[in-house]
């Protein structure tokens, strides 16, 4: 049986707040790896919410 969380490929995007915030450059970094190992699309948000309604996004490889 297949799982089908592994069947489609997904676009996820990262979105952080933009302030510091202890270890979420670490989290942020697993998360994209993690979903490039499963061959997703892997997409950064900058400048936080504010980027995310400007369309600051940009595809991470």
């Amino acid at each position: 049986m297949t799982d089908k969380r592994n069947a489609t490929i997904q676009k996820i995007g990262v979105l952080t707040s933009g302030g510091d915030a202890q270890g979420m450059n670490a989290a942020a970094r697993v998360a994209i790896r993690l979903g490039l190992d499963r061959g997703h699309v892997m997409l950064a948000v900058r400048n936080g919410f504010s980027g995310l309604m400007r369309g600051d996004i940009h595809e991470i490889g």
